[in-house]
């Protein structure tokens, strides 16, 4: 610019500002983007100069001295004798003087001068940003500094593609909610009637197939939201959730043709096509409710409201049994049913692509509102391996910076979670063996009606309260929930059962949000994704493993089912005393990493 410009010739020294941008793909430097690479020099050349880089991955330090020749005589030996000085100051630093103290046998040197006045100078800068940071606009519940612009980005396009997104993401959620609903349908399709003998196209050993897959898949999807999770630190809100429609259309047309094949005949091609592709549509609709992150620092004092729409969009997939049971019902099979969802997903996937935020439109928004450099956000410039190993390292290291309340957060919502959905795998086995017809097909569409309800409403609400109320509040109400649950669940009653029903939907609307206000607070925000993500599949992992121990040491699913449920309420008694004694970060930490 011209005032750089002006400043460089006022002033006899040299000016150089370097901004490299970032690399598109790492190692093709045609698509490297210079943002901005600016040199100007005066006519009297700086005779020294020094530059300073540090590594916060290993802490190392390099500096290096240019000292300019034909300017300044001897120049190497200067560059020593300067470089010897510095690294003698550096090796023998005195101990930090605390302000307004001298030590009795404190040696007055010139270093220790010369530490003893930074120091001094320093007091003034960190007292500064102390006020700073305590009178710095807070979120509505007052835990969280935002130490920028915190005006939001948004219009009434704004808000309409916000409501034009939460609809699109609806339409292409996954399938695992709605599972039980839609179970009954697979059954008399002939899926997995391999599992019958020769000239029965239903039996018993055929349900616990299918319960057995929708268990497995449960804990499955959980073990792998850090695919869903990475893929939106790497690509942004637009490309992930496009991906993620792409993959559940595709995914629901191949489920659609497993189907049509008679399990008899190609028992293991259709075992295969429900395991593989039933859990990469769950992730895909997964995916596709992230889209609505993509513009949640757009609203920096109602995130958790955005938050709670895209929760809402993954809750409403149960809805989508209903679906199932209405064109069931209206003459059409599950195939048709299968292939409308592979439709409402392919559209989606274009819808994301012209609505949702960019990756970098994101970050932009966030560094205004945190009052950091958007290219300090942004690790595009890491590729491959490298940008996921790093990417895993980074969260590990977040979890690591609260153990205990990171570790009890993690088995909370692992083992109820985990607990919750094996209960809703058996939920129509267990009814009907329980109740007459009428009341467990009453309980049924009870459960998929509130599913989808609770859903859209619930989740926004949910959003909203968090926002004004705080997240411990809501943290301490959803264990309460999941009290009632842990008593309830396995009582034989209606009237019980339609109270765990209840219950069960409203603690599955609360924990989402819980989970993904636990990432804003606690991690970086180019991290959101994968640290949410890392999180999530440590909880499946660790319930995996239990479910499938226990049940091969022949545990009912009741017993699993309370058992996970206990150790989860013990943990968010965890939870909730360490939040009260330590309270939530004013500031999401920092990138270590990148």
């Amino acid at each position: 610019s011209s005032e750089l410009l002006a400043a460089a010739a006022e002033h006899s020294a040299h000016c150089g500002i370097s901004s490299l941008g970032f690399l598109k793909n790492f190692g093709k430097y045609e698509s490297f983007q210079v943002l901005e690479n600016i040199q100007a020099s005066h006519i009297l050349f700086s005779g020294l100069v020094c530059n300073l880089c540090t590594s916060g991955s290993s802490g190392a330090m390099t500096i290096t001295v240019e000292v300019t020749k034909n300017v300044v005589p001897e120049a190497r030996s200067l560059a020593v004798a300067i470089k010897n000085h510095l690294q003698d100051v550096l090796t023998n630093l005195p101990p930090v003087p605390k302000p307004g103290s001298r030590g009795e046998n404190e040696e007055e040197s010139p270093v220790a001068m010369a530490y003893k006045q930074s120091c001094e100078s320093f007091e003034p800068l960190i007292e500064k940003n102390r006020l700073r940071l305590a009178n710095a606009p807070r979120t509505s519940d007052g835990a969280t500094a935002l130490m920028g612009d915190v005006s939001g980005a948004y219009n009434c396009k704004t808000h309409i593609a916000v409501f034009l997104t939460t609809v699109f993401a609806i339409l292409s959620a996954g399938p695992m909610t709605a599972f039980p609903l839609f179970e009954a349908q697979l059954s008399e399709a002939g899926v997995f009637n391999w599992a019958c003998e020769v000239g029965e196209h239903r039996c018993p050993a055929q349900d616990v197939k299918l319960q057995n897959l929708y268990a497995s898949m449960s804990s499955v999807s959980m073990a792998l939201m850090i695919s869903v999770g990475y893929s939106y630190d790497w690509l942004g809100g637009r490309g992930s959730s496009a991906m993620g429609a792409a993959l559940a259309g595709f995914s629901f047309v191949v489920l659609a043709v497993a189907t049509s094949l008679d399990g008899k005949m190609w028992p293991w091609t259709q075992t295969l096509c429900y395991y593989a592709f039933l859990i990469i549509a769950d992730l895909g609709g997964i995916m596709a409710s992230f889209s609505l992150f993509g513009f949640m620092w757009h609203y920096p004092l109602s995130q958790t409201f955005i938050v709670g729409l895209s929760n809402a969009a993954t809750q409403a997939s149960g809805a989508l049994g209903l679906l199932f049971q209405a064109m069931a019902a209206a003459g059409y099979t599950i195939q048709d049913s299968y292939l409308l969802l592979a439709l409402f997903s392919f559209i989606s996937a274009g819808v994301f692509m012209l609505l949702c935020p960019s990756k970098m439109d994101t970050l932009t928004q966030a560094a205004r509102v945190l009052n950091e450099t958007p290219a300090s956000l942004d690790i595009a410039s890491m590729a491959g391996w490298l940008h996921l190993k790093h990417s895993v390292k980074e969260s590990f290291q977040i979890l690591k910076l609260n153990k205990l309340l990171n570790a009890s957060h993690i088995v909370y919502i692992g083992f109820f979670l985990a607990g919750m959905l094996l209960s809703f795998g058996g939920l129509q086995s267990r009814y009907e063996a329980w109740f007459e017809p009428e009341d467990a097909s009453m309980l049924l569409e009870v459960f998929g009606t509130c599913m989808g309800l609770f859903g859209i409403f619930l989740n926004p609400i949910v959003g909203i309260i968090i926002d004004r109320c705080g997240l411990l509040r809501v943290y301490t109400a959803s264990g309460l929930l999941a009290i009632i649950c842990l008593l309830t669940f396995s009582v034989a009653n209606v009237s019980v059962q339609l109270i765990f029903i209840l219950s069960v939907v409203t603690w599955f609307g609360i924990f989402m949000n819980m989970v993904a206000k636990w990432g804003v607070y606690f991690s970086p925000p180019d991290f959101f994704g994968t640290s949410m993500g890392v999180a999530m599949t440590v909880a499946g992992t660790m319930a995996w493993i239990l479910n499938t121990t226990l049940s091969r040491l022949g545990c009912s699913d009741l017993f699993v089912i309370g058992l996970e449920f206990s150790l989860g309420t013990i943990a968010w008694m965890n939870v909730v005393g360490n939040l009260c004694r330590t309270g939530l970060p004013m500031k999401p930490p920092k990138n270590r990493y990148f």
